[in-house]
């Protein structure tokens, strides 16, 4: 299987981040730092990964001649559900289902997640 392009990857994310270096360092204080991870479409650490892992997903299914569409179902009861609808967000090919709690998440959380839900994309809240 041929590599993943470094060139395609580097702009895949860059693209998905407010800031070119998507990972900075501030520092606190003289001599101790602090990694940010908040620079993502959904200011979660979560975004490091998940704005990612739909072109490793998609292009691997190309690579491998997959002609089906990917469903991808997520459980959450943080922001683990926002930051996933949006990294496969207008993602072709790609569908995402998102299980929350009914009761179990915070009123921000519970809006963000239903505010995300466009086409191609489902939440649903359970019971219990």
């Amino acid at each position: 299987m041929q590599k993943f392009s470094t060139v395609r990857i580097t702009l895949t994310v860059q693209k998905n981040f407010e800031t070119e270096n998507i990972a900075e360092i501030a520092e606190l204080f003289d001599g101790t730092y602090m990694l940010e991870l908040w620079h993502g479409p959904t200011c979660a650490f979560k975004d490091m990964a998940l704005q990612i892992l739909p072109y490793f997903l998609t292009t691997s299914a190309k690579k491998i001649n997959l002609d089906k569409k990917i469903i991808i179902l997520v459980a959450t009861s943080g922001d683990t559900g926002k930051a996933a609808l949006e990294g496969f967000k207008d993602v072709e090919g790609t569908q995402i289902l998102v299980f929350y709690p009914e009761d179990g998440v915070s009123p921000m959380q519970k809006k963000t997640n239903d505010n995300t839900v466009r086409f191609k994309r489902r939440r649903m809240r359970s019971k219990g």
